[in-house]
């Protein structure tokens, strides 16, 4: 059984001043005083049986124009259903989606899966959690810790003391430049989608595909590397014939060197 992938995870700069902003965000917890975060000079914690439901962070340097607002766990939904009610346009910095399986082949199912993408598309990748008993939970992380999509697939149940066939999948995707506007109206199963082995990914476990959404500008060369590219396109076959003289492409690298004067 696999649930409807839901937000887990929210954080966005919206453009208005902090009392329309937490004054959205009363509905959501008793408010209370925090530190700023993240440059901010201020910050307000919205608290529900004693957890924080959502934060808000404003002033400093950044002014007073505008407010970040952070969520996480299962009331990020409703929290994201209104800011975008009050504010359509915003920026997205992160945003993370899960779905669940439960059931006792899950686990193996899942895993698997995610091991013959993180070999197919060469992933980045790391191992979490108890991997000998097997008593306190496993997590699998693909792409790496900087990369602008990453996914973690572990086993909830066990984290939390609940069933042990419960285990959760989580693409987190941290957006650039006008990506960061483009998060602000797509759904949550659509983080599914954002790149090729998120995609290749999700139709291995059941996830359906989406339309795609652009997460990133589109990459511009500098004017080095598009002068590079002219006399890579002009000299390649030299470059070729020189590199098959001197032996391979490393020995061309300190050819090239010991000629310009820098071997």
């Amino acid at each position: 059984m696999i649930t409807d992938p839901a937000w887990d995870w929210y954080s966005a700069t919206v453009p208005a001043g902090p009392d329309e902003v937490l004054g959205v965000l009363a509905g959501h917890g008793e408010p209370r005083p925090s530190r700023g975060l993240y440059s901010y000079e201020h910050g307000m914690d919205f608290l529900r049986d004693g957890e924080a439901v959502c934060k808000a962070f404003w002033g400093g340097v950044n002014g007073d124009k505008a407010v970040h607002v952070q969520c996480s766990g299962g009331s990020t939904g409703q929290v994201v259903r209104d800011l975008r009610s009050a504010w359509s346009e915003h920026r997205v910095a992160r945003a993370d989606a899960c779905a669940d399986w439960c059931d006792a082949t899950a686990w193996r199912r899942l895993s698997r899966a995610a091991l013959a993408i993180r070999k197919e598309f060469e992933l980045a990748s790391r191992l979490n959690g108890d991997w000998v008993s097997r008593q306190d939970g496993r997590t699998i992380y693909l792409g790496g810790r900087t990369s602008y999509v990453q996914a973690r697939l572990y086993e909830k149940g066990k984290q939390l003391g609940a069933t042990p066939d419960w285990v959760r999948l989580e693409i987190q995707v941290r957006p650039s430049g006008e990506g960061k506007a483009n998060l602000a109206s797509v759904e949550p199963a659509q983080l599914f989608s954002v790149s090729p082995w998120t995609r290749a990914l999700s139709a291995r476990v059941g996830v359906p595909e989406l339309e795609a959404v652009r997460i990133r500008d589109p990459w511009r060369p500098s004017d080095d590397e598009r002068a590079l590219e002219c006399v890579l396109r002009q000299y390649g076959g030299l470059l070729r014939r020189t590199r098959s003289r001197v032996g391979s492409w490393s020995d061309l690298g300190e050819y090239l060197g010991s000629r310009l004067g820098d071997g």
